[in-house]
């Protein structure tokens, strides 16, 4: 086509400029002598799927005669423009509408196979070719239950006056926010290992609901703006947590660098954000424990509850927290050794005990593990099922005590006592309770189901070290993508590790 015009140029263009994969041709011998109107005209992909298209273009072409000069050639894509445009709104109608239509009426039903109880694969990676592999590993329930309305604002899902009222200020300080106050958000998720209260207290620094004196005068009027220790025009937390001679006082009593407490910036939580530039996570802590005390120093100056000297004030809030720390360390040990002493046991004559446990494993799989043992302590059946998407630590718990269940009740075992290192959903099971979300929507309520066919069904809650088999079964390695059942003739060895251990030895029969 380009051979027949003279004096032309093609040019290809970047394909990251348009997803049409444009050709840009150079006519050299003709100037355009009226501004195009309108938008571009592009070729669509489905367009070349259609036998008509090529009669259309090779009609459309022919109209216009030799080709001899860029005019001619550019008359001739004019028609071919006019005549796929015709062509495509006879065949195809107005697409756009089309679309918002079929939007309204696609559901995620539509993707699953409900006789199955899975996904439809192959329609999902059709459809959905870049999400298909993040869908088709979320979970399926198998009771199919009723659609409902669910209010995710809120941790049971039912909406609330108060859960709208927390949504709306939350809307409004993200809004009236500055930059600084965007980047706080991880700094809430580091885990500071300090006090609760000096948890809640950083908590307020950064959504600025400390009782200072502004945020009071919003709301009671002719209310004096002007700091109560040193007379400066407006106490803000900015000024009562670092600027104000008092909290300098115990500033420069402390051991941190003055970069992170002098300097020019226009909120407490741009300072914050430079200590955790700056500091590990266990001086980060110490440093919010400083402003806190500056914030009860504060305090006890203007209501004079106690005098207290501020020279010290620096040194004895990081000495706080690191015996706060040091009690934990203790406490934790002792715990591990009380689990390392709780050990499995087993049921009463005419019982079954069934243990189950799920685990997160590497590269983001989950994986499931049941062990099921009589009075005598003898081994019965033995199950493990690993695959990818760990979808949480509760959910994963309650379809790994379905498929603990499904497997039990497959073989004919329905006198059960199961137990469990998960206490949350133990609670709910023993309460027999389904929470309004997803986890109850779908595979609480197919457990309740479930349940309800055994004769006898008791939920117990153990620590690890009265679950470790389970445990282990659930980070069985090497990784199957598939579930595995042994049924008997397995051997149980207990070995001495730091916290306690059980390994199996298992043969198929």
């Amino acid at each position: 086509m380009v051979s027949c015009v003279s004096q032309c140029r093609v040019v290809h263009l970047n394909d990251k400029l348009s997803d049409h994969l444009p050709i840009l041709l150079k006519l050299n011998d003709v100037r355009r002598s009226v501004a195009r109107k309108g938008k571009n005209f592009k070729l669509e992909n489905m367009w070349a799927t259609k036998e008509g298209c090529q009669r259309v273009v090779e009609e459309a072409w022919a109209e216009g005669g030799d080709t001899g000069s860029g005019e001619v050639f550019q008359s001739k894509l004019q028609a071919c423009r006019d005549a796929l445009t015709k062509w495509h709104s006879e065949l195809f109608g107005d697409i756009k509408a089309k679309i918002c239509n079929l939007s309204i009426q696609l559901l995620v039903s539509g993707l699953i196979c409900k006789e199955a109880g899975t996904w439809c694969e192959e329609f999902v990676r059709r459809v959905l070719p870049i999400d298909a592999k993040m869908v088709l590993q979320l979970p399926l329930c198998t009771s199919w239950p009723s659609d409902k309305l669910i209010w995710h604002f809120a941790a049971n899902c039912l909406f609330s006056v108060r859960s709208a009222y927390h949504l709306a200020r939350s809307l409004n300080l993200s809004s009236m926010a500055s930059s600084s106050f965007h980047g706080t958000i991880d700094f809430w998720r580091l885990g500071l290992n300090v006090l609760p209260r000096i948890k809640l207290f950083t908590w307020r620094v950064g959504v600025s609901t400390l009782p200072t004196r502004p945020n009071l005068g919003r709301r009671l009027p002719n209310f004096s703006m002007s700091c109560g220790v040193c007379g400066a025009m407006e106490e803000s937390d900015l000024h009562s947590l670092l600027y104000c001679p008092m909290a300098m006082e115990i500033w420069s009593s402390s051991d941190f660098d003055t970069k992170l407490w002098e300097g020019e910036f226009p909120s407490v939580i741009d300072y914050m954000l430079l200590a955790k530039d700056s500091l590990d996570n266990d001086e980060l802590g110490e440093f919010a424990a400083v402003l806190w005390e500056c914030w009860n120093s504060h305090n006890n100056f203007l209501f004079g509850t106690r005098r207290i000297n501020l020279h010290h004030v620096g040194k004895r809030a990081p000495a706080f927290v690191q015996n706060y720390r040091k009690v934990q360390v203790d406490s934790v040990l002792d715990s591990k050794c009380e689990t390392a002493c709780s050990d499995w046991r087993p049921s009463d004559a005419g019982y079954l005990k069934l243990n189950v446990d799920a685990g997160r494993l590497e590269e983001g799989n989950f994986g499931w593990g049941f062990v099921l043992r009589d009075h005598l302590c003898n081994i019965l059946i033995v199950g493990s099922c690993q695959g990818m998407g760990f979808q949480g630590a509760e959910l994963e718990e309650t379809r790994a005590c379905l498929f603990a269940l499904n497997q039990v009740q497959r073989h004919g075992h329905d006198r059960l006592i199961v137990e469990s290192d998960c206490l949350s959903l133990v609670s709910k099971l023993r309460k027999k309770e389904a929470p309004n979300n997803s986890l109850g929507f779908f595979f609480i309520s197919d457990l309740f189901q479930l349940v309800s066919s055994f004769q006898f069904i008791s939920f117990v809650h153990v620590k690890r070290g009265g679950n470790l088999v389970a445990h282990e079964l659930a980070h069985l390695q090497y990784f199957v993508s598939q579930e595995r059942i042994w049924l008997g003739g397995c051997q149980m060895i207990s070995t001495t590790w730091p916290v306690g251990r059980c390994v199996i030895l298992l043969k198929s029969r």
